[in-house]
């Protein structure tokens, strides 16, 4: 059990967070110059995590060459260019609950980044393993599981990112109809479609958009679309990222709320349970 995102984050950067859900978008070509070391040294005092959702996880900020960190998936198309910096993130992978923990850790240094100006995108495949464990150190019990490049986002769009844009639909989302089950409208609390909208837009994998979300009279129950999932599943990783999209928005929209998760062996992710 945790409490409110509210009672560990400020309210004025909750509201740049819940600004960020709108702003931000998936950025693979930026500008040459560094980041500021201001908008750095915000990020870092988020590696650690700002939730006790966050404990299974962790950040690593990487600031020189940070491009050699990414591998295009087919060649150099797709390959995240002339990033000055990137976070690598990491769960301790022994534990239940880590991936979800790393993508609701991740997703909060992506929307801070976003509310600094940053441009970021989630890369989970095209990134060299080696390169990556040669910059950062990684205590035992520890596995890298996803990095994003940080920078000021290029003025000029390559034919790859509008191909990748394309081939992910990366501007359209499943509807609520089809992901949202449970009450009816009419009986959802003030600001809850809202917030079921941000975790729609949540980034995913391939823009697959694997959660589903059921209203009950006590809060909303999220799953994945295939129920039970491995430990290890990228599935979890998404859902953690819509987890925090979600609760970031209940806050902004006064629903009061944690989340919880389920005992062992119950085809269920968590449950945002009202206050």
């Amino acid at each position: 059990m945790t409490n409110s995102l509210a009672t560990y984050l400020s309210e004025a950067r909750l509201k740049a967070w819940n600004d960020a859900i709108d702003e931000r978008h998936s950025v693979r070509s930026y500008q040459k110059r560094p980041v500021r070391e201001e908008a750095l040294q915000s990020i870092e005092g988020l590696l650690r995590g700002f939730s006790p959702l966050c404990r299974h996880a962790r950040g690593h900020l990487v600031v020189q060459n940070a491009s050699r960190l990414f591998t295009g998936f087919l060649g150099p198309f797709g390959k995240i260019s002339n990033a000055p910096a990137a976070v690598v993130f990491a769960g301790e992978f022994h534990l239940p609950r880590y991936m979800e923990a790393v993508g609701y850790l991740g997703e909060g240094i992506v929307l801070e980044a976003t509310s600094l100006g940053l441009g970021t995108c989630w890369i989970a495949g095209s990134f060299s393993r080696d390169r990556t464990l040669a910059r950062i150190r990684l205590d035992p019990g520890w596995k890298v599981v996803a990095l994003t490049p940080l920078g000021y986002e290029s003025r000029h769009t390559t034919l790859g990112d509008m191909a990748l844009k394309a081939l992910a639909k990366s501007d359209s989302r499943k509807p609520l109809s089809e992901i949202v089950t449970g009450l009816p409208r009419p009986r959802w609390p003030r600001g809850l479609k809202g917030a079921l909208e941000a975790a729609q837009w949540a980034p995913s994998a391939r823009n697959a958009q694997p959660w589903r979300f059921r209203v009950d009279r006590d809060g909303v129950a999220l799953m994945a679309d295939t129920g039970d999932v491995n430990l290890n599943s990228m599935k979890r990783l998404d859902c953690g990222i819509a987890m925090l999209h979600f609760e970031v928005a209940c806050c902004a929209a006064g629903i009061t709320g944690s989340w919880r998760f389920p005992k062992p062996g119950i085809p269920m992710i968590a449950k945002y349970r009202y206050a």
